[in-house]
């Protein structure tokens, strides 16, 4: 037996834990585990850095656009103001 009792209702079977959880007799962690622990750890802060570079690089690109397209209406702007006034006097010449 797998220390589970097989039950099913319906269509979903379920599995029932029948025996104790292991635990570790003390609670000194091994070189193993402590190898784990530290890859796991160098995974999600390598994953968390990949995420906070991704978000760094999105911020600069959207920022620069912003900037771009504030400078290319305030151009804009002086340029047809300036396009008007010309036409305005050189009407009344």
């Amino acid at each position: 037996m797998d220390g589970f009792n097989h039950l099913s209702i319906g269509l979903f079977p379920l599995k029932i834990r029948t025996t104790a959880i292991p635990t570790m007799e003390n609670n000194n962690p091994s070189s193993i585990e402590i190898l784990f622990e530290k890859a796991e750890n160098y995974g999600k802060t390598t994953i968390e850095l990949a995420k906070l570079n991704v978000i760094d690089k999105s911020a600069e690109v959207v920022s620069s656009l912003v900037t771009q397209l504030a400078v290319a209406i305030v151009l804009s702007m002086c340029v047809l103001t300036t396009n008007i006034g010309v036409s305005l006097w050189w009407e009344s010449c």
